[in-house]
This record gives C-alpha cells, sequence and structure tokens, in this order.
C-alpha cells in the first residue's frame, strides 16, 4: 500500500541536525522521492525501499536520499558581537564585519582549493595571474608563503 507523507519539517530538522541547510528545491525534491518508495508493511508500519531492500528509519532513510545536498551551515553571528545599547550605525556595523568575517574564511578556503587544484601560480611554468591575484587578494599569507617557495622576490 503507498503513502504519501508531508516530510518537509523532518527533513530539515534532519539537515539541521547533520550540520546542513537544504535549499527549498532539495526539501521537495527529497520528499517527492521519499513519498515515491514508501509504504506500509503489514503491520501498518512506514518503511522506505531504496532498491536494496526496505529501511525500516526515516534517518537512515534521509541520510541514503540526502547525499550531495545541502550547503553546510554558516555558524550564526554571536549576540555577543553585537554592542548592546548601540546605536543603529553601530549594530549595522559589528553585523556586516562579522558576516564579512564568515565571507573571507570562505575565500580562503577557495584559495587553498585553487592553489592544490592547479599549484603555485607564481612557479615558472605555471604562471597564471588570475590565480595569483585572487589568492594575494584572498589569502595574502598564503600568497606570501608561494612567493618565497617560488624564489620570487617582493
Amino acid at each position: 500500500m503507498s503513502v504519501s507523507l508531508h516530510l518537509a519539517p523532518q527533513i530539515r530538522a534532519f539537515g539541521k541536525a547533520a550540520g546542513r541547510e537544504f535549499t527549498r528545491a532539495e526539501v521537495e525534491t527529497i520528499e517527492t522521492t521519499m513519498n515515491a518508495v514508501a509504504s506500509l508493511d503489514d503491520g501498518g508500519h512506514v518503511q522506505f525501499d531504496l532498491g536494496a531492500g526496505p529501511v525500516g528509519t526515516l534517518d537512515d532513510a534521509l541520510t541514503m536520499m540526502s547525499v550531495g545536498m545541502g550547503a553546510p551551515v554558516t555558524a550564526s553571528t554571536p549576540a555577543s558581537s553585537i554592542p548592546a545599547g548601540s546605536n543603529a550605525t553601530e549594530r549595522a556595523l559589528a553585523m556586516n564585519a562579522a558576516i564579512r568575517a564568515g565571507a573571507d574564511a570562505r575565500k580562503r578556503e577557495q584559495a587553498e582549493t585553487l592553489f592544490r587544484s592547479f599549484g603555485n601560480p607564481w612557479r615558472e611554468g605555471r604562471t597564471n595571474r588570475s590565480h595569483q591575484g585572487f589568492i594575494t587578494n584572498t589569502h595574502p599569507q598564503l600568497a606570501s608563503r608561494l612567493k618565497r617557495e617560488a624564489g620570487v622576490r617582493t
């Protein structure tokens, strides 16, 4: 017997517990797929048949259905970083600084990934000015190290 389940709240809660945030489209995709494989067993319990036999728990089914979906949850701005009793301008400046700090960390990670993928853009034979500029602007410490390793004088 097939069933129709409203699972969006459980999917979001599962993602949050796993440290991921699903987009609305991802939640809808997971929910639609879960409903397509859901059925009731003889005892009236919901089970999910994912091809390798029935899976009894919702968490197990969600684990399998959500592979590769959801972005890591970014840390929210701690309340203590916003000055208490400050005016709107001071609060806005504090909020923007906190948001920039998170964006800066992501950019540094991208610079490291760029280096791991393409190598040192300052090394002879691998010169890439676009990569040099990106790494210099987003991760100055890495840029300095790579320049030293390539023998570039600053």
